[in-house]
């Protein structure tokens, strides 16, 4: 579960209190990051993403919040020699474009991701991209 980011966040308080006019994200896109940022993910954008192998940021589709929060609602699935090079990955990043965009939030994962041979997966089932409102 990840919290939503402090940009996120304020997009959120600016749409409450009327100061400002946040536009909807148009799609939801998944990165992955080969390290974890020192100062947490809400507030520290300073991972660094994945690159080689062929790797782009997933489109994703959420749910509407709920009980204080959304999850995605498409499986996501990156492959060793298909979209991802080998190594290890340290947790996930939502943003709002596939190249550059707004950081929605981001967590770190349990235990490190390691891929290592062609055919290799890094996999997100439906419900596990976790954004919540704290």
């Amino acid at each position: 579960m990840a919290g939503l980011s402090d940009t996120a966040e304020l997009l959120v308080l600016d749409w409450i209190t009327v100061t400002g006019s946040p536009t909807r994200p148009a799609g939801f896109y998944l990165a992955l990051y080969t390290t974890n940022p020192p100062g947490g993910f809400e507030t520290d954008t300073s991972a660094v993403e994945a690159t080689g192998g062929g790797y782009v940021r997933k489109s994703l589709t959420m749910t509407a919040a709920a009980a204080g929060s959304a999850s995605n609602t498409t499986a996501t699935v990156w492959t060793v020699g298909t979209d991802l090079a080998a190594g290890t990955y340290k947790g996930w990043g939502l943003y709002s474009a596939s190249v550059a965009g707004t950081y929605l939030g981001g967590a770190v994962f349990s235990a490190d991701r390691i891929v290592s041979v062609s055919g290799d997966k890094i996999n997100f089932a439906i419900g596990s991209v976790v954004l919540t409102a704290d």
